[in-house]
Formats: C-alpha cells, sequence, structure tokens
C-alpha cells in the first residue's frame, strides 16, 4: 500500500465503498478508469498485467463476513481497432485457497500454479507478475441509468503464438480511485 502519513492514518474509517454491491464497486473502479472513452466491449482478449495496488483492509459487502486485505489488479486490455489499450482493474481479496480469485491470476500470469513451498508458506511474490501476458474475459454490466460498464469476469493463461503486449501505462502516477480506496481504507496491511 502507498506510504501515508500521520494526517492520513488518523483519517482511516468508513470506506468509499461501504454500503456498495460487488457490481457497483466494480462500476466504481471502471468509471475511473475509462471516463470519456468507449466501453471496453464483451469478449476474451490479448491483455497484459500492467501493475497491483495494495488497497489495504477494506469492510466486506457481505453482513456475515469481516474486512478483507484487498488488491487491484490494473490489466491492459488490447479490445480496440486503433490498439490503444482500454486499462481495466479486478479487485481481489487476499487468499490464496486453490479457488480465489487471486490464485487464479497467479496461475494465470505465471503460467503455472503455486508451487509446493508457496502452498506452505503462503509467500508469493506478486511483484514478479507485472509486465506478465495473460488472456482476459470482459463482460458488461448496465446499472439502474442504463449505463454501462465493463468487468473482468476471467483472467487466463496467455496462449503461445499470440503476441505479447508490454505495459504502456504510466505507473508513476497513482490513480485517483486507488488513492482514495487506500486513505478510506478501515487499516494499512503490514
Amino acid at each position: 500500500m502507498d506510504n501515508l502519513n500521520p494526517e492520513q492514518v488518523s483519517q482511516l474509517g468508513t470506506s468509499v465503498t461501504s454500503g456498495m454491491s460487488r457490481e457497483e464497486i466494480g462500476a466504481f473502479v471502471i468509471d475511473c478508469q475509462i471516463k470519456k472513452r468507449e466501453v471496453c466491449p464483451e469478449g476474451s482478449y490479448n491483455a497484459v498485467l500492467a501493475t497491483i495496488h495494495d488497497l489495504g483492509v477494506q469492510p466486506s459487502l457481505f453482513k456475515d463476513s469481516g474486512p478483507t486485505r484487498k488488491l487491484a489488479f490494473m490489466f491492459e486490455v488490447d479490445a480496440s481497432d486503433d490498439h490503444k489499450p482500454f486499462v481495466l482493474s479486478k479487485l481481489v481479496g487476499v487468499s490464496l485457497h486453490e479457488k480465489s480469485h487471486l490464485r487464479g491470476i497467479v496461475a494465470a500470469c505465471r503460467g503455472s500454479d503455486l508451487t509446493a513451498d508457496e502452498q506452505k508458506t503462503g509467500h508469493v511474490n506478486l511483484g514478479e507478475l507485472i509486465g506478465k501476458p495473460c488472456i482476459v474475459t470482459v463482460t458488461s454490466k448496465a446499472n439502474a441509468e442504463g449505463n454501462v460498464k465493463a468487468i473482468i469476469a476471467h483472467v487466463a493463461r496467455h496462449v503461445r503464438g499470440m503476441p505479447v503486449m508490454k505495459p504502456t501505462l504510466d505507473t508513476s502516477v497513482t490513480p485517483e480511485w486507488v488513492t482514495r480506496m487506500c486513505s478510506q481504507a478501515i487499516s494499512t496491511a503490514a
């Protein structure tokens, strides 16, 4: 997670996502990323993992579960005619359970599942995944106002023979929505 100064730490509290459904959070993320661009069309596309942001501990969307540490995986997706990639994000909880979204992304980007040692210790170097090619499946969902939002439904292993994308996203600039979610996290992760 980005380093927080003492003022930001004292302001940690209610999350911007409190009371939002899973789809609304996805729409919130996509709104912040695409703003004035067209919505990424549905389909499976060549992509690259551009960066990962640690969002800290965020409140649960479900009444029966507690807060969870979240990560935002930002992918560049080659789905436009002009080959200017769409930037789409997928929020996942920090869990390496065999059915978790995080483990699926790790396996897809690396091309293999966790090693026996990684399964035993629970330690995976996520930084090694940045810049790795993959295939993302994009779906869409309309909100109550009829606005259509692109959502990453699945991340799969890159197919041999397909062109390999290189990240072009300026990762020196943290997106505003990431900064906002980090500053409003329940706590920062160690």
